[in-house]
């Protein structure tokens, strides 16, 4: 039952740090989807389908709002990058396929 107790532990963590670099990303009358804190200095990764125009609201974990503007898409790997205002955000950890 211990290593039960520390992996469930473990996943609480792990969930808890994706959940904080997750974020909602709006953009448009009437496209919603998610995106991730890529960079803690506000560059965000998201869905180019769902960052349409050329502005986006990024709604963070902790309810706080931040304007972005959307710095470029890939259409067909369907990727956009947005820049918000923003320092210190808690950015996902990237991992490497190689290792």
């Amino acid at each position: 039952t211990n290593l039960n107790i520390s992996l469930t532990d473990e996943f609480a963590s792990i969930a808890t740090e994706l959940r904080r670099s997750t974020v909602q990303v709006k953009s448009g009358s009437d496209s919603v989807g998610s995106g991730v804190i890529w960079h803690s200095n506000g560059l965000i990764i998201s869905n180019a389908h769902v960052a349409r125009g050329s502005k986006a609201t990024i709604e963070l974990w902790d309810g706080k709002v931040l304007e972005g503007t959307i710095t470029a898409k890939d259409l067909v790997r369907d990727l956009a990058a947005i820049a918000v205002n923003a320092t210190n955000l808690p950015a996902a950890t990237i991992g490497n396929s190689d290792n």
